[in-house]
């Protein structure tokens, strides 16, 4: 510890006394040190992050992000996780409420999901896909809430149509299309276009659920 000088005392060998100062090689490497915390720091909390369901999450830039799939460059090498096997992809900036609405919506809580989002201000975000994840986010939660009785499904299937619309290569695909086909067998209207757009994804849980809605269609039809 240093002790104060007496203001009429001048301190003296000051460097012989701070062992950081009397060591040169020491403040070398204490201040590389401390430029290697901040540069490790500060990607992790900037970047995208891909969340695999098995492993540790991966951060870096996503190049590219399909129905089935999503490219991440980590330090410039890119990654390809098959959506999946992807619990939740998260983006560079984006509203802290955002996040909060996506686990929330994987623990089935649609309505605390869509207070979450309805904070967000969409006028100010410009990342187009942060842009898509809020208004899947929205429409998708109000059809959750409107097939049980508290939500607006006309507003839902308008919601997602328009995204997808806009956006055929999403993410969100093929959730959005086994949405629109309960919404629509809700409706009393044809839901078999939307949930055999299942059929054509790679995953087999996704092929699974397709043959499963179609199931619930023709049975509701009376073609056991």
């Amino acid at each position: 510890m240093h002790t104060v000088a007496s203001p009429n005392v001048a301190p003296k060998n000051i460097a012989a006394r701070d062992p950081v100062r009397s060591h040169p090689r020491l403040a070398l490497a204490l201040g590389c040190a401390l430029v290697c915390v901040s540069l490790a720091v500060r990607p992790a909390d900037a970047d995208d992050r891909v969340y695999p369901v098995q492993g540790s999450l991966v951060s870096g830039d996503i190049q590219k992000i399909t129905p089935a799939q999503v490219t991440i460059a980590v330090r410039n090498e890119p990654k390809n996780y098959q959506l999946s096997d992807v619990r939740k992809i998260t983006f560079d900036d984006e509203p802290k409420e955002l996040d909060r609405a996506r686990e929330q919506v994987l623990l089935g809580q649609f309505d605390q999901a869509l207070d979450e989002v309805n904070k967000i201000d969409l006028s100010s975000i410009q990342n187009p896909l942060i842009r898509q994840d809020i208004e899947f986010y929205r429409a998708y939660c109000e059809g959750k809430l409107g097939l049980a009785g508290a939500g607006d499904k006309k507003k839902a299937y308008d919601g997602l149509m328009a995204l997808v619309r806009a956006n055929s290569q999403t993410h969100h695909f093929y959730p959005i299309c086994e949405m629109l086909g309960e919404l629509a067998a809700a409706a009393g209207q044809n839901a078999k276009p939307f949930y055999e757009k299942l059929l054509e994804a790679p995953s087999p849980e996704t092929i699974a659920m397709g043959v499963y809605r179609l199931g619930e269609v023709e049975l509701a039809a009376g073609n056991t």
